[in-house]
């Protein structure tokens, strides 16, 4: 949950051209906001769910940005 390295994907999508799935880190709505906002086409959210860092509704407003 320390949040996810953009750097690092934003390459991968620039370098790639491929859909990116970001996952790892992901602790936050404004970690979904910075990735979608690189290109990722999505992203996996696992503990930050189970904790209540993210809540699935707020989430899900992402979808289809």
């Amino acid at each position: 949950l320390l949040g996810p390295n953009i750097s690092a994907t934003e390459a991968m999508v620039d370098e790639t051209g491929l859909n990116i799935i970001a996952s790892g880190g992901i602790s936050s709505l404004e970690d979904i906001e910075s990735l979608k906002k690189i290109g990722a086409k999505g992203v996996i959210i696992g503990r930050a769910l189970y904790t209540g860092g993210i809540e699935l509704e707020d989430a899900l407003k992402y979808e289809g940005d």
